[in-house]
């Protein structure tokens, strides 16, 4: 499947446990008007519009961030905030069931609101 010349593609290979102290119940089920979604596994060579962009048939956006490594490329993971909550469940739903963008599996969670590069690297 491609969107906007990125390659997408979904898979049926179940989610792994995460490795930090919240629970998967805690990853997956949104907070209270949560409207922040964090993406792992992002490709390094995917851009901040590229994701938007495929964010972006959801709902609309609030931000997208991609934090940037002392070089010029991102981290590999990335914030996507909606302005509304139920477009950011949509999207969360419909994009955590093993979406492929470029070769690498995207890995959906739910961002705590005021969660920082530091606390992410924990």
């Amino acid at each position: 499947q491609s969107t906007w010349g990125l390659q997408l593609k979904m898979s049926n290979r179940q989610t792994l446990a995460p490795k930090s102290e919240r629970t998967r119940q805690e990853l997956i089920e949104p907070a209270a008007n949560s409207c922040k979604i964090l993406a792992r596994n992002v490709p390094f060579e995917v851009k901040e519009r590229e994701i938007g962009q495929l964010f972006a048939t959801f709902g609309e956006l609030k931000s997208v961030r991609l934090p940037k490594k002392m070089g010029s490329s991102h981290r590999g993971f990335g914030f996507v905030e909606f302005h509304a909550p139920i477009d950011a469940k949509k999207a969360f739903d419909c994009l955590s069931q093993s979406t492929h963008l470029l070769g690498r599996r995207l890995v959906l969670e739910w961002a705590d609101q005021e969660q920082t590069v530091t606390q992410m690297r924990k």
